[in-house]
């Protein structure tokens, strides 16, 4: 039973993100900066919760809902549509961004 709740919550998580992708364009993928700094945000307010609160919140949902592989295909595309300032952009906003989302929740938390 825990095993398919791990399951549906990374199932969810993966849908949500594919929804938010859909808010991306060329050159700058709002969606998945929205999502990634989102999923930063939350994580720390999860920040001392109990094992198991982490592991379905934080690796099931969060792990498949947010994901650094598509931060970097997205700012590998941006570079080659709109060149590598646009690109430098997106990735310190999200990087930059989503410390700062982290320090909040954690503040919060």
């Amino acid at each position: 039973m825990i095993a398919l709740a791990f399951v549906a919550l990374a199932a969810l998580g993966t849908i949500a993100r594919w929804q938010f992708a859909r808010l991306n364009r060329p050159g700058w993928a709002a969606g998945t900066l929205g999502v990634n700094i989102g999923a930063a945000f939350v994580l720390g307010l999860l920040h001392g919760s109990s094992p198991d609160t982490l592991t379905f919140a934080g690796v099931a949902l969060l792990g498949s809902y947010s994901t650094f592989s598509t931060v970097m295909r997205e700012t590998t595309e941006a570079s080659e549509s709109a060149g590598y300032g646009p690109a430098s952009g997106y990735l310190a906003i999200t990087v930059v961004g989503g410390v700062l989302a982290a320090y909040v929740g954690l503040q919060l938390g």
